[in-house]
C-alpha cells in the first residue's frame, strides 16, 4: 500500500512520536519543550499581527510558560482577543502541521527551514529588544541553539543537497530528519500541554 518513501516516512514519523511522548517529562527533554514554548509564543505574536495590532515583547522562562505582549486600539480588542488568546495552541498545532508536511518535498522543506529560521530571528530581535518582566535568557538560548540548528541543515541542503524530489543525499536527509522532529514537537505540544493544564489536574 506505500512506497520506500512514504513507508520511511511513517516509520520515522511513528518513532519519532514514540520517543517525544516517552521522555517529555524528562529534564533532559526541556530544551525541546522551551522550542515548542518559543512557537507557541510566536503564533499569538501572528495572531497580534494579523488583527492589526503591536507586538512589545515575547518572553520564553525556564519553567516552561510564556508570555507575549501585545497592544492595540482598545475599540477592536474584544475581537483581537478571540484571535490571539487561541492562537497559541492553534498556530503551535498548524506550525507542526505544515512542518511535516514540507518535508514530502525537498524544495519545500528549505523554504520551511528559512520561515523557520525567520521566526527565529524576529524572536531573537524581541528577546534582546522587546519588553520583558522576567529573564531574557531562555529565550536568547533558544533562538539561537534552534536559529542555528535550522539554518546549518537548511543551508547544506541548498549548498550541498541533490536536486528538490531528490531523497538520496545526506544532507536532505538531514533537513528532513530535524524538520520531522521539530514539527512532531510542535503537533504534539497542543495536546499533551492542554492536557497537563486541564484533564490532569482535575
Amino acid at each position: 500500500c506505500c512506497n520506500d518513501e512514504q513507508t520511511f516516512f511513517i516509520v520515522t514519523f511513528s518513532c519519532y512520536v514514540a520517543a517525544v511522548g516517552l521522555v517529555w517529562r524528562s529534564p533532559v527533554f526541556k530544551p525541546f519543550k522551551l522550542w515548542t514554548t518559543l512557537m507557541h509564543e510566536f503564533s499569538h505574536a501572528c495572531g497580534a499581527w494579523l488583527t492589526c495590532n503591536k507586538v512589545t515583547g515575547i518572553e520564553v522562562h525556564w519553567n516552561e510558560g510564556g508570555l507575549t505582549h501585545w497592544q492595540g486600539d482598545t475599540r477592536r480588542m474584544t475581537m483581537s482577543k478571540h484571535v490571539v488568546l487561541p492562537a497559541g495552541y492553534l498556530g503551535s498545532t498548524l506550525w507542526g502541521v505544515l512542518t511535516i508536511l514540507s518535508v514530502s518535498n525537498y524544495g519545500w522543506a528549505r523554504v520551511t527551514g528559512c520561515v523557520m529560521l525567520t521566526a527565529c530571528v524576529i524572536c531573537l530581535a524581541y528577546a534582546i529588544f522587546g519588553k520583558s518582566n522576567e529573564e531574557r535568557t531562555p529565550l536568547i538560548a533558544c533562538c539561537i541553539a534552534f536559529g542555528a540548528l535550522l539554518g546549518t541543515t537548511t543551508v547544506l541542503s541548498y549548498v550541498m543537497g541533490g536536486d528538490p524530489g531528490s531523497h538520496n543525499h545526506i544532507w536532505d536527509l538531514l533537513l528532513y530528519s530535524v524538520l520531522l522532529f521539530v514539527g512532531t514537537l510542535n503537533a504534539m505540544y497542543a495536546t499533551v500541554d492542554i492536557y497537563d493544564d486541564t484533564i490532569s489536574r482535575t
